[in-house]
C-alpha cells in the first residue's frame, strides 16, 4: 500500500488541450481576447458617454474580433445587445406594395433577426419594407434585458461599395438611421476600414452627433501580440517561452536608410491574423507530451515562412478554385505588382474593373483573407500586401508552385521578361525545338509574353545559324589561300626564311653586344623587347642591358590605359563583385534583392540568383575557391546564407540560418568550409551537408561585423565593434583576442601566404599589426587623420595598405611600419584598396566616383577608373591580374581592361614572365624559348621567332621551378 501512494506522487506529465488558437478567422462570442483589455475598455466607456461611435482601424487589426470577443461581453452587462449586422445582403424578396424596399435597410434588419430565437423570427417577406425604427419597436424583446439598446453595423464601409451608384438608396438608409437613433435608448457602434472614413462623411450630417466619436484601434502592439501568444497557450496546458523571438519575428519590418538601402528591423505592430496563422500550425505540430514551447521548437515546428507560405498558398489555391491559370494570375499579381524586384511591399492602382492586372472581384476576396490591404489616397484605391512580413513567405511559394505547375519554357519567358529581356537568357537551337513543340501541344495556356519569348528566340537561332554559316564560308576562303600561299613559300621562299632568321639572331646578338636593345627593340617590337629581356635575364649577362631594357619595359607596361568594356547593371545599389578563379565569371550581389553571373569577357548576363526567393537585400556574394568557381554563396537580410551552382543557378542544399542578417558569407581556402556572419554571431558549416561545425564565434558584448579565413583554414578572425578574435577553426575555441584600438574595428585580416600576421582598421583613425601566434600588437599603429575603413596585406605578406576617410589609401612596409610611398590621394572618402595578385600594383575605390590604380614601387598613378555616378565602394583583380571589377551604389558593376598602353598583350605577358624568371633556354632552332618561374611553379614554352605568342603551359608543379632547358634535337 505505501508503494502505490508513492507512485501516485510521481508528477504525471499531460497532453496539451486541443488548439486554443482560431487561426485565420474572428473571435467569437465566447472566446477569449488578449492582449487589448485598454481597448476594449475605453471603447466601452466612449460608447457608453457618447452612445454613437464609429470605430475604425486599419484593415486586418481585430476590429470584429476585438467587439465579439472584448467588448460584447462587457457590454452585456449594461444593455441589451443585438447581434451585430452588416448590409452588403442582395434582397430576395418583394416588398408590400406602397412599403419601398431598401437594399441596406433590408440587410440589416435581417441581421439583426438572426439574434433572435428561431421560434420568434418573423419571415423575410414579413420584414420586407419595414423602417428600422419600426423593425425596433416590434422586436421582442430579451428577457430580463435591461431598456438600453446596443446595435453594431460590422463592416461598415460595405454601406459605400455595394452598388457605389446607388446614392438615393444610401441617403435614404442613412436617414433611416437617423430616425432609429433619435430614441435615447439606442446606442450605435459602427466598424469601419479607416480608408473609407473620409467617404463616410457626406452621410454623416444625417445621423445624430453627425458621426463625430470616433475611436481607432492599430494594429496588435508588441506587448499585445506576447499575451495573445502566451496566454492562450497557457490555457491549453503549455509555456511558451519562445514568445519574445515570435513576436519580433512577426513585427519584422523593412526600413530604407538615408543611403536608401534598406533593413529589417522591428516594427511596432503584429497581424493578428499571421499571429493566428502561425501559432494554431505550430500547436498542432508540436508533440503532445512537449508543453513548452522553446526557440529549438519553434525552428523545428514554428517556422514563420513556411506557416505564411501555407496560408498563402491555401488561400490562393481556394480563390482560383482549381483553375491553373486563374491561380496563376493570382500569384503574378503579387510576384509582379504587389512586391518589387528589390524585395519591398507594392502597390496596384484599383480600376474601375480591376487592379492593374487582376480582376477587382479576386481583388476583394483576397482582401477579405487579410493577404491585401486597400487604402485610399489623393482620390484613388490602392492595393497592397499587408505587411512586410509575407514578402518572402509569398514569393519563395510563388517560385515553389511555378517549379512544379509551369514549364522550362514558361519559367524562362518570365524570367526573361523580368530581367529586362536578355539575349543570354534567349532558348538555344536544342532548346527552341522542344519550346516550339511544347507550345504547339498547350496552345490555350501559352501568354502573350511566352509567344514574345518564343519568337525572339527563333529570330536569335536563325540569326545565329546565318552567322555560322557566313563563318564557314570565310573559312573555306582562307584555307585556299593559305594553300597558295604556302605553295609560294615553297617554290621559292623557304630558302630566304632560313636566312632572315639567321640574319634576326646576328642583329639581336650584335645589338647586344653594343647595349642598344632597349632603344632598338622597343621602337620596333615590345614583343622582341620582353624575349630579349627573358634571354638576357636568364643567361645572367650584360647587367646594365638588363637593368635599362627592365625600366623601359616596366614604364610602357605602366601607361596602362584602363578601360570600360562592360557595364553590369542591376537596379538597385552593388554591394560586391569578384572573379572566379578562372577568370570567366563575374559575381555581383545587390540590394535589388539578386544576385547575378555575367560573363567576364563579354559582360554577358548568364544567371539571376534570387535568394531564398527572397527579394531581400544581399550583402555579399562569392565564389567557391574551386579552379572553375562552380560553387557561389550569398549572404542576404533575411537571415540566411544559401548554396547556389553557379551554372545551372539552382541551389544546393537549404539555407544557413541565422537570427539576425547575414552581412558576408565566404568558402574556406579548400572549399570544404563555408563561414557565415551576422549580428549574433560567425558560424561554420558543412560545404557538402549545410550542417553547422561546432558552436558559434559570438562575441558577447558586440554584434559580430566580419570574419575571415587563415590562409590555410585553420584559423577564423572575427570582428566587432569591441575588438577582434582569432578561433581555431576546428573546435571553435577562441585563441586570442586583438584589443588595443579606441573605437570600433572596421575591418581585419591575414597576411599571405603564412598566415602569422594580422592587421586591423578602426574608427580611431589607426591601423594595427599584430602577431597572430600572441595576440600583441606589432609596432605602432599606422595613422591617418581620419577614420580607417580598411587595411590589408600585399599578397607576400612585406606590405599594408590602408584606406581612410581622409581621402588617402597608405602603402606601409610591414616590418618597419614606415610609409613605403606618397599618400595614395583621392578627392573623397577612400572605401577600400586592393593588391593585384603580383603585388605590383594597388586599386583604391573612392566616394569620389573613381577608382584609381597605382604602381606599388613607386606610389605614381597609372589611371583613373571614371564613369560610375555615385560612391564606388570596392573593386578587385582578377587572378591574372588583367583585368578589374567595380561595385558602385549607383547599382552597376563594371569591367575594366588593364592591358591597353604601349604594350600589346603578348608583350604585357611576357614581360611579367620575365620579372619572375628563374631561367630562359633558347630552343636548338632559336625558334621557342622555355622560361621557369619560381614563383609560379611552372614551365611555359614560348615561341620566338613568331613574335612572342606563348604556347599554354608546358607544366605545373606544386613548388618551384628552378631550370628548364630543350633536349639537343
Amino acid at each position: 500500500m505505501r508503494i502505490a501512494l508513492d507512485e501516485a506522487r510521481v508528477p504525471v506529465r499531460l497532453a496539451a488541450a486541443a488548439n486554443p488558437y482560431v487561426g485565420p478567422r474572428p473571435l467569437e462570442l465566447g472566446e477569449p481576447l488578449w492582449g487589448r483589455d485598454e481597448e476594449v475598455a475605453a471603447l466601452y466607456f466612449l460608447l457608453s458617454a457618447e452612445r454613437i461611435v464609429v470605430l475604425h482601424s486599419p484593415s486586418g487589426a481585430g476590429k470584429s474580433s476585438l467587439v465579439q470577443a472584448g467588448l460584447i461581453p462587457r457590454l452585456r452587462e449594461s444593455f441589451d445587445v443585438w447581434r451585430p449586422t452588416r448590409v452588403n445582403q442582395e434582397p430576395d424578396v418583394t416588398a408590400p406594395v406602397g412599403r419601398p424596399l431598401n437594399r441596406y435597410v433590408h440587410s440589416a434588419i435581417l441581421g439583426f433577426e438572426q439574434g433572435i430565437p428561431p421560434a420568434l423570427r418573423r419571415p423575410a417577406a414579413e420584414l420586407a419594407g419595414l423602417t428600422l425604427a419600426e423593425y425596433a419597436a416590434g422586436r421582442p424583446t430579451r428577457p430580463g434585458a435591461p431598456p438600453s439598446v446596443v446595435v453594431i453595423f460590422d463592416q461598415f464601409e460595405e454601406v459605400l461599395t455595394v452598388d457605389p451608384l446607388a446614392v438615393a438608396a444610401k441617403e435614404a438608409f442613412f436617414d433611416q438611421l437617423g430616425e432609429l437613433l433619435h430614441d435615447p435608448r439606442i446606442s450605435a457602434l459602427f466598424l469601419l476600414r479607416e480608408d473609407y472614413l473620409a467617404p463616410l462623411d457626406p452621410y454623416a450630417d444625417r445621423v445624430p452627433t453627425h458621426l463625430k466619436n470616433r475611436f481607432r484601434i492599430d494594429l496588435l502592439g508588441l506587448a499585445g501580440a506576447r499575451e495573445a501568444i502566451v496566454n492562450p497557450a497557457r490555457e491549453g496546458g503549455r509555456e511558451f517561452p519562445a514568445a519574445d523571438r515570435l513576436v519580433r519575428d512577426l513585427a519584422a519590418v523593412k526600413v530604407q536608410q538615408p543611403d536608401g538601402s534598406f533593413v529589417e528591423q522591428t516594427g511596432n505592430h503584429v497581424e493578428p491574423v499571421q499571429l493566428q496563422v502561425v501559432c494554431r500550425r505550430l500547436w498542432d505540430a508540436m508533440p503532445e507530451d512537449d508543453l513548452a514551447i522553446g526557440v529549438e521548437d519553434l525552428e523545428r515546428f514554428g517556422n514563420v515562412d513556411s506557416a505564411l507560405a501555407v496560408y498563402y498558398a491555401e488561400a490562393v489555391a481556394r480563390i482560383a478554385g482549381g483553375d491553373l491559370r486563374c491561380e496563376r494570375a493570382i500569384r503574378d499579381w503579387f510576384g509582379g505588382r504587389l512586391i518589387t524586384a528589390g524585395g519591398i511591399r507594392g502597390q496596384a492602382l484599383k480600376g474601375v474593373w480591376e487592379s492593374e492586372g487582376l480582376a477587382n472581384g479576386l481583388v476583394e476576396q483576397l482582401r477579405a483573407t487579410h493577404l491585401v490591404r486597400a487604402e485610399k489616397r489623393a482620390g484613388a484605391t490602392w492595393c497592397e500586401l499587408a505587411h512586410d512580413r509575407l514578402i518572402k513567405p509569398v514569393r519563395e511559394d510563388n517560385a515553389a508552385w511555378r517549379e512544379r505547375h509551369l514549364s522550362v519554357v514558361q519559367r524562362r519567358a518570365a524570367l526573361w521578361e523580368s530581367e529586362g529581356r536578355p539575349d543570354g537568357l534567349l532558348l538555344t537551337a536544342e532548346d527552341l525545338a522542344d519550346g516550339e513543340a511544347w507550345a504547339a501541344a498547350h496552345e490555350a495556356e501559352i501568354t502573350p509574353g511566352e509567344r514574345r519569348y518564343l519568337a525572339v528566340s527563333a529570330e536569335a537561332v536563325a540569326a545565329a545559324r546565318q552567322e555560322a554559316l557566313q563563318a564557314r564560308r570565310i573559312r573555306k576562303l582562307a584555307i585556299a589561300a593559305t594553300i597558295l600561299a604556302v605553295a609560294a613559300l615553297i617554290a621559292g621562299g623557304f630558302a630566304g626564311r632560313l636566312w632572315w632568321k639567321a640574319e634576326e639572331q646576328a642583329r639581336r646578338t650584335e645589338d647586344l653586344a653594343r647595349g642598344g636593345a632597349a632603344a632598338s627593340l622597343l621602337e620596333t617590337k615590345p614583343s622582341q623587347a620582353a624575349l630579349v629581356l627573358l634571354e638576357v635575364r636568364g643567361a645572367e649577362q650584360d647587367a646594365p642591358t638588363v637593368d635599362a631594357l627592365h625600366r623601359a619595359l616596366a614604364a610602357l607596361a605602366g601607361k596602362r590605359d584602363a578601360k570600360t568594356y562592360a557595364t553590369l547593371k542591376h537596379d538597385g545599389e552593388v554591394v560586391s563583385a569578384s572573379f572566379s578563379p578562372d577568370g570567366l565569371r563575374v559575381v555581383t550581389a545587390s540590394e535589388d534583392g539578386t544576385v547575378r553571373l555575367w560573363n567576364a569577357e563579354t559582360g554577358r548576363q548568364e544567371r539571376v540568383l534570387r535568394d531564398h526567393a527572397h527579394g531581400e537585400v544581399f550583402h555579399s556574394a562569392s565564389f567557391s575557391p574551386d579552379a572553375d568557381g562552380w560553387r557561389v554563396v550569398t549572404a542576404s537580410s533575411d537571415g540566411a546564407a544559401q548554396m547556389w551552382d553557379a551554372a545551372t543557378g539552382r541551389k544546393l542544399g537549404g539555407p544557413l540560418s541565422h537570427e539576425k542578417p547575414v552581412r558576408f558569407a565566404s568558402f574556406s581556402p579548400d572549399g570544404r568550409r563555408v563561414l557565415t556572419v551576422s549580428g549574433d554571431a560567425a558560424r561554420l558549416w558543412d560545404a557538402t551537408t549545410g550542417q553547422k561545425l561546432g558552436k558559434p564565434l559570438s562575441h558577447e558584448k558586440a554584434a559580430v561585423r566580419f570574419a575571415s579565413f587563415s590562409p590555410d583554414g585553420r584559423r577564423v578572425l572575427t570582428v566587432s565593434g569591441d575588438a577582434a578574435r582569432l578561433w581555431d577553426a576546428a573546435t571553435g575555441q577562441q585563441e586570442r583576442e586583438l584589443r588595443g584600438h579606441e573605437r570600433g574595428i572596421t575591418s581585419a585580416s591575414f597576411s599571405d601566404p603564412d598566415g602569422r600576421w594580422v592587421v586591423t582598421a578602426s574608427w580611431d583613425g589607426t591601423a594595427q599589426l599584430w602577431d597572430a601566434a600572441t595576440g600583441q600588437p606589432a609596432g605602432e599603429p599606422l595613422s591617418h587623420r581620419e577614420a580607417v575603413r580598411f587595411a590589408s596585406f600585399s599578397p607576400d605578406g612585406t606590405l599594408v595598405v590602408t584606406a581612410s576617410r581622409d581621402g588617402t589609401a597608405r602603402l606601409w612596409d610591414r616590418a618597419t611600419g614606415r610609409l613605403s610611398s606618397e599618400p595614395l590621394r583621392h578627392k573623397d572618402s577612400v572605401r577600400s584598396a586592393a593588391f593585384s595578385p603580383d603585388g605590383d600594383f594597388v586599386v583604391t575605390a573612392s566616394d569620389d566616383e573613381t577608382a584609381r590604380l597605382w604602381e606599388v614601387k613607386t606610389g605614381k598613378e597609372i589611371a583613373i577608373l571614371e564613369g560610375h555616378a555615385s560612391a564606388v565602394r570596392f573593386a578587385s583583380f582578377s587572378a591574372d591580374g588583367h583585368r578589374l571589377v567595380t561595385a558602385s551604389a549607383d547599382g552597376t558593376a563594371r569591367l575594366w581592361d588593364l592591358r591597353g598602353g604601349d604594350l600589346d598583350g603578348e608583350a604585357l605577358a611576357i614581360y611579367e614572365t620575365a620579372k619572375r624568371l628563374s631561367n630562359a633556354a633558347f630552343s636548338p632552332d632559336g625558334a621557342r624559348i622555355v622560361t621557369t618561374s619560381r614563383t609560379r611553379g611552372t614551365a611555359t614554352i614560348l615561341r620566338y621567332a613568331e613574335g612572342g605568342e606563348s604556347d599554354l603551359p608546358l607544366w605545373e608543379a606544386c613548388g618551384r621551378v628552378n631550370a628548364a632547358s630543350f633536349s639537343p634535337d
